[in-house]
């Protein structure tokens, strides 16, 4: 019986370790950008954080105007906003953008700003901005 007790808890100390993030890899507001950190003050218990600590929230219904380019990974962006790779859904009239690299959009959307995880790779700043359900493209004037 003694030797039944200590098995099972040594099986809870176990498990009990295995569901708490040491406080080395835990993100802190201290952390996160002070533009940030605002937000994010007594929202704490309203983020949803995916398995790697990275939440992501909404920045607007925005018009875009820049060039399309292509970041390192292959990743359409304009005014250091990604294009989201499902932007045609709902739509066969949007055009296709990988031929308009290079050329000046105007683009409409929502844009959301990504919070990188601290086990993740987010480029610069910790952040990366996405828009998604886009509303049109337009190709630019020359």
């Amino acid at each position: 019986m003694k030797t039944l007790l200590s098995f099972l808890f040594a099986v809870l100390l176990w498990a009990n370790s295995c569901t708490n993030t040491p406080k080395s890899q835990q993100q802190t507001n201290e952390q996160l950008p002070s533009s940030t950190q605002k937000e994010v003050i007594g929202l704490a218990d309203k983020i949803e954080k995916n398995s790697l600590g990275g939440w992501e929230e909404f920045d607007g219904n925005r018009i875009l105007n820049g060039e399309l380019y292509t970041s390192k990974g292959a990743i359409l962006a304009i005014e250091d906003v990604f294009i989201s790779e499902d932007y045609k859904a709902g739509s066969s009239k949007k055009p296709e953008l990988q031929p308009l690299i290079g050329r000046v959009l105007e683009i409409k959307g929502d844009v959301y700003i990504y919070h990188c995880g601290p086990q993740e790779q987010c480029l610069t700043e910790g952040s990366m901005k996405w828009m998604r359900n886009v509303e049109y493209v337009k190709v630019a004037e020359e």
